[in-house]
């Protein structure tokens, strides 16, 4: 299983996830989420995604579909492109992810959670309770 761990940073101008740590299996796919969708908003990237389009590019990233996938590569590549690193995904699968995406910015958990495990892509959620008491039951 292939894990990267968003953390919440809270500022005066708002909120925002760094990675704690990239995975090379999954660093395109968190950057694309954590900036990409974050800057633009999941809407236009659904809608890129389900249009005519060919490609487009984000702040870092570029992003190609052929057929019914989505290829990720970074935008400011210096090498040949024979070399060039792609992360590909499905166009259902990135839509999921987006929309999911979306709704947790939504909710600001404390930590998001993206993982991959045999082509399953999952985004969760998760907060920590900072009350001294938590997880006790009164009895």
């Amino acid at each position: 299983m292939s894990q990267i761990k968003f953390s919440k940073h809270s500022t005066q101008i708002g909120v925002y996830y760094n990675c704690v740590k990239l995975d090379g299996i999954l660093d395109k796919l968190a950057i694309f989420l954590s900036t990409e969708v974050t800057c633009f908003g999941g809407s236009r990237w659904v809608e890129f995604l389900t249009a005519d389009e060919d490609g487009i590019s984000g702040n870092m990233l570029d992003v190609d579909k052929k057929e019914n996938n989505v290829y990720i590569s970074d935008l400011y590549y210096q090498g040949s492109e024979s070399q060039r690193k792609y992360f590909i995904i499905s166009i259902s699968k990135l839509i999921k992810l987006v929309k999911e995406w979306e709704r947790l910015m939504q909710e600001k958990p404390d930590e998001i959670v993206l993982s991959e495990q045999n082509g399953k892509f999952e985004l969760v959620g998760h907060n920590y309770c900072k009350e001294p008491t938590c997880g006790e039951v009164e009895s």
